[in-house]
């Protein structure tokens, strides 16, 4: 039997997976539905078929865009932490965000990558430098060089 955390875990991963397909699945059929109306509209010499391919394309750009977040929320919600010096300070999604912004990328990036507004990162990283005593990103390499775990 599994224990209550592991259960809890599977619960969550199970629900996120579900809402990723869900997501998914509007995105294409918005753009499934645009396509058709663009190709529709071509066939019949409708002045407005450019108008209705680029909306087409903003869906499928969009439902691309759907996926990624959802995988990356996915993966964010079943990432295990192994527990560390760091790990132990820290909270896994702050250890996330320190991890990127140690590998050189801006908290717009940041917060594009791990699909969170840039004013939740910037939240990150203050409590990170706080737990860690550092003042700058290159006090914060440095704290993270020192971790063992890579």
């Amino acid at each position: 039997m599994r224990d209550p955390v592991q259960r809890l875990h599977l619960h969550c991963s199970t629900v996120l997976a579900r809402a990723a397909e869900r997501a998914e699945e509007r995105a294409e059929d918005d753009a499934t539905r645009a396509t058709r109306a663009a190709r529709l509209a071509a066939a019949a010499g409708h002045a407005r078929c450019a108008g209705l391919a680029r909306r087409a394309a903003e869906l499928e750009a969009r439902a691309a865009a759907l996926e990624a977040r959802a995988v990356a929320e996915v993966r964010a919600a079943t990432a295990v932490t192994a527990p560390g010096p760091l790990a132990s300070v820290l909270t896994p999604q702050q250890l996330r965000v320190a991890r990127h912004v140690a590998e050189g990328l801006t908290n717009r990036e940041v917060a594009a990558v791990l699909a969170l507004s840039h004013r939740t990162v910037d939240h990150h990283l203050r409590n990170v430098f706080a737990a860690l005593g550092v003042r700058s990103r290159v006090q914060l390499v440095h704290a993270l060089a020192l971790d063992p775990r890579p």
